[in-house]
């Protein structure tokens, strides 16, 4: 420290950075100025404070040291905030549901995973136990589901709810663990309930029981309320909901309880009131049945005449009936003969004694609305099958459509239509209810209507079908496996209706020929070679329905003659018959009804039709056989044969055409001619020769040649030269053969 004299001068503190500059002291050798003078010895009198920072600056240093601290805060929350809004429609981090990770789906790939949940849970069977018995529970017996979206809006909350705060701890807590959303599910109390009550009857002997209206010995009593063990309804129904809620599925054993009787006894006695009163007696049902539908004449209907017209052979169609004439208007004439009585309409009774009642008879509690619950009684459908069944038969009738029929007189009638009707044991039940409650305890005997008739009597009879118009009958052996299949097709057109103006196509009708069908194998044409197929033969039928459509005039749209001649046919008066094609097609062209009837027996099929073809009237002509056609012949070598014998192995026959027609006269006079040429294949003629006997150049030739002959062997006038198989075996030509000119026609023998 300086001193100056006595007085000591304190040094001055160095000067702080940042505070203001002091002004510096005066020199020792240089004279103050008399205040500067006077100054200097006031300092050197006393020593001078230091100086304190200013607010400002002490501010700004606190400021500094605070951002500091908050810096990691701040950081935090941004990454907090960062976070959020990213996710912003999208499940938060961490949330699962069933071990499923949601973190971050929107809510249509979310719901896919809950959907999942949901098919699983619902699919998987769960074991319940009650004091050891096991029963397996279907989900769906409970109509147990999970609720989706209720699911995914608990998902979709987890972490959004309690304030920032609490968002910012799920946030972190993240970090370290997990979150499981419990599904929303629900389940029909009801059903479990139901099913509860089966449980506890099959599994506990001693289950509380509400009170019934019961039978013994043939009458009514009451079996009053009591307790007993049960299981416990509310902690079952959780437990089982819980149980159902997860996809790894053990046992679960319901819990039980002790449960009192919750029934009034006063409600049981006023139900074994009613229930005496109700099986006090007998009761009587009874309905009237209406008899079932008879034959009815149509106006105008007339039989056949049998007549044969010129040109064909056979019966002919009928003659349009002469016009009735006009009754004269009056009391019937004395000896007129009263219309046939109406069928009587049959009653049936169903009687139930006392006794069978009470057997009957069954209780139910029911829910009253505002008061106690009441033991309701009805009569058991199920307890009166058996009362039923003996009348069933009667009061069971299917509707009926109406349909043709022909006797012996060969008359269409009508089968009149009619309504069914059935019997239901439910509605049994309840009219027997309604009838005990009545003094006379009389009532109806229920019927249900059925369907309506799809086929009216009203639009048989505007068909028009009041006459025979044609028929055909071919013949064929007995007993071979193609008349099986003859029969089953005319059993199928038998009684089939051509409405005016529509077609018929026998293989739409008919369908596929199959062994499932009614159908058998059995030879026929196939690509000129004859072969067993399903159905085979059925072309004489077709052949058989052919002429009936010819000789009744009805349009013929579709028919294909065989390629062959069979002599069991008409001659080009026939048709063939496959599946899909050839087929036989027919329109209806007239203003009535077609009906097709079919009969048959061991050697013959018949085809009739009815209907009214308005007096039309055929004449079929047939030319002679044209253009005959001499068939191939195949020498077929047989090297075991002798050079000059042969052996007939398919005879063949010849081919030829002819020209059929059919004029159509109408009833105003008018005809039309229609005519076609049908041409029949010759079949090659199959004979067995010595191979010596092959010409060159055909197959089979081996170039071996025959021996000749020594002179002496040979006959007088003999060549060397082989006979043709043409003059071995002659042709034959067909029934009515003889080459003609073309064109030539004569008319049907």
């Amino acid at each position: 420290m300086a001193t100056m004299g006595d007085t000591e001068i304190p040094q001055s503190e160095p000067e702080r950075e940042g505070a203001p500059s002091e002004p510096p002291a005066a020199s020792p050798s240089e004279p103050a100025p008399a205040d500067a003078a006077g100054a200097g010895a006031e300092r050197s009198r006393t020593s001078a404070p230091p100086r304190r920072p200013s607010a400002r600056r002490r501010r700004a240093r606190a400021l500094k040291v605070g951002l500091f601290a908050l810096a990691p805060l701040l950081a935090l929350l941004l990454a907090f905030g960062v976070d959020r809004a990213l996710k912003t429609g999208c499940v938060l981090r961490g949330v699962t549901l069933a071990g499923r990770d949601l973190s971050g789906l929107d809510r249509v790939a979310a719901r896919a995973l809950v959907n999942e949940l949901a098919a699983g849970l619902a699919a998987a069977p769960l074991e319940v136990r009650v004091r050891g018995k096991s029963y397996t529970l279907a989900p769906g017996e409970v109509g147990f589901a999970l609720d989706v979206e209720a699911t995914l809006d608990r998902a979709f909350a987890a972490g959004r709810q309690g304030g920032p705060l609490a968002e910012l701890g799920f946030w972190l807590g993240r970090f370290a663990s997990r979150v499981e959303v419990t599904p929303s599910a629900a389940l029909d109390r009801e059903r479990l309930e139901a099913l509860e009550a089966r449980w506890e009857a099959d599994a506990i002997p001693d289950p509380p029981f509400d009170g019934a209206i019961v039978a013994r010995d043939g009458a009514v009593a009451a079996d009053y309320p009591r307790a007993g063990k049960g299981l416990d309804r509310g902690a079952g129904a959780d437990a089982l909901l819980a149980a159902l809620m997860q996809e790894t599925r053990a046992a679960l054993e319901l819990p039980e309880a002790v449960r009192d009787a919750t029934r009034d006894r006063g409600a049981v006695d006023d139900a074994l009131g009613r229930a005496r009163k109700l099986t006090a007696g007998v009761i009587v049902l009874a309905a009237e049945i209406p008899p079932p539908p008879a034959t009815v004449e149509q106006p105008g209907a007339v039989g056949p005449d049998k007549s044969p017209p010129a040109g064909r052979k056979g019966p002919a169609p009928r003659r349009p009936p002469p016009k009735p004439k006009p009754r004269k208007k009056g009391p019937k004439a004395p000896d007129a003969e009263p219309p046939p009585a109406a069928p009587p309409i049959e009653r049936v009774e169903l009687t139930v004694s006392a006794r069978e009642l009470a057997e009957t008879l069954r209780s139910r509690w029911v829910r009253g609305a505002g008061e106690a619950d009441r033991l309701e009684l009805a009569f058991a459908p199920e307890g009166l099958e058996k009362l039923l069944a003996p009348l069933r038969q009667k009061l069971d009738r299917p509707t009926v459509d109406a349909r043709f029929v022909v006797g012996d007189d060969e008359i269409v009638r009508i089968v009149p239509s009619q309504g069914g009707f059935s019997v239901d044991a439910a509605k049994v039940a309840a009219a027997l209810y309604a009838a005990a409650e009545r003094p006379e305890r009389r009532g109806a005997l229920p019927l249900d209507p059925g369907p309506a008739p799809a086929f009216t009597t009203e639009q048989a009879l505007a068909l028009g079908i009041t006459h025979f118009v044609s028929e055909f009958t071919t013949h064929h052996p007995c007993c071979q496996p193609r008349v099986k299949n003859i029969h089953r097709i005319a059993e199928l057109l038998d009684g089939t209706v051509v409405k005016p103006g529509a077609t018929l196509s026998l293989n739409e009708l008919v369908g596929r020929r199959t062994e499932a069908h009614g159908f058998v194998p059995a030879p026929s044409i196939e690509e000129g070679e004859m072969v067993d197929t399903i159905g085979g033969g059925i072309s004489q039928f077709a052949t058989t329905f052919f002429n009936a459509a010819f000789y009744g005039g009805y349009d013929i749209v579709e028919r294909t003659p065989h390629s062959y001649y069979f002599n069991r046919y008409p001659m080009g008066h026939e048709a063939t018959l496959s599946y899909p094609k050839p087929d036989l097609v027919i329109h209806n062209d007239t203003e009535a009804g077609l009906l097709i009837k079919t009969s048959y027996t061991a050697t013959a099929i018949t085809v009739k039709f009815f209907g009214n073809n308005g007096g039309r009237k055929v004449q079929a002509e047939r030319s002679a056989i044209l253009e005959v056609v001499k068939p191939p012949v195949k020498l077929v070598p047989n090297p075991r044969l002798e050079p000059d014998d042969h052996k007939l192995e398919e005879r063949g026959a010849v081919g030829w055409s002819v020209w059929v027609s059919r004029v159509l006269t109408l009833p105003d006079g008018t005809s039309k001619k229609e005519k076609r040429k049908v041409v029949y294949k010759p079949k090659t003629r199959r004979v067995q020769v010595h191979p010596c006997k092959i010409p060159e150049g055909e197959e089979g030739y081996t170039g071996e040649r025959c021996p000749e002959k020594e002179p002496d062997e040979k006959e007088p006038g003999a060549t060397d030269a082989p006979k043709s198989a043409e003059e071995l075996i002659p042709f034959e030509l067909p029934p009515g053969g003889g080459e003609t000119t073309p064109g030539e026609e004569r008319p049907v023998e």
